[in-house]
């Protein structure tokens, strides 16, 4: 659920969240809905922040397509894929490495694709815009 992820991804210190309707989303994006969506998740945030001592309440924007959220991806200096076939094979060295790389005030994206993965066009689209697969550990 989005909102789990808007609560604990603030107290861990991110510093906005941005989703898209990806391809294989078990809930399809209602784009009526998505003020009030993102409104809803602003509040979850700025819960998250004050419960967590944070000063900083993350942005939020919801992409009513995919196309659109591709489009901002040029503006970062790293962006991670969380990959679930890279983490099936036990690849976590890549984290590291970007990890440790990465130097003061760069700007990084941490992709996480929905319940239902990320489908292999997307893989393709994300690496063609620059971002490196790499899994999360074992479940």
């Amino acid at each position: 659920k989005l909102e789990f992820v808007a609560q604990k991804a603030t107290e861990l210190g991110m510093t906005a969240l941005w989703a898209f309707p990806a391809d294989w989303s078990v809930v399809k994006w209602d784009g009526k809905k998505l003020a009030k969506k993102a409104e809803k998740l602003e509040k979850i945030a700025q819960g998250a922040a004050e419960q967590s001592k944070r000063n900083r309440i993350p942005a939020v924007r919801l992409f009513e397509k995919k196309v659109d959220f591709l489009a901002q991806l040029a503006g970062f200096d790293q962006i991670i894929l969380a990959y679930e076939e890279s983490a099936k094979e036990g690849e976590q060295a890549n984290l590291v490495k970007i990890l440790s790389g990465l130097e003061v005030g760069q700007s990084v994206l941490v992709i996480v694709g929905p319940e239902g993965g990320v489908s292999p066009e997307e893989v393709a689209a994300f690496e063609g815009a620059g971002a490196v697969k790499t899994g999360l550990g074992p479940r």
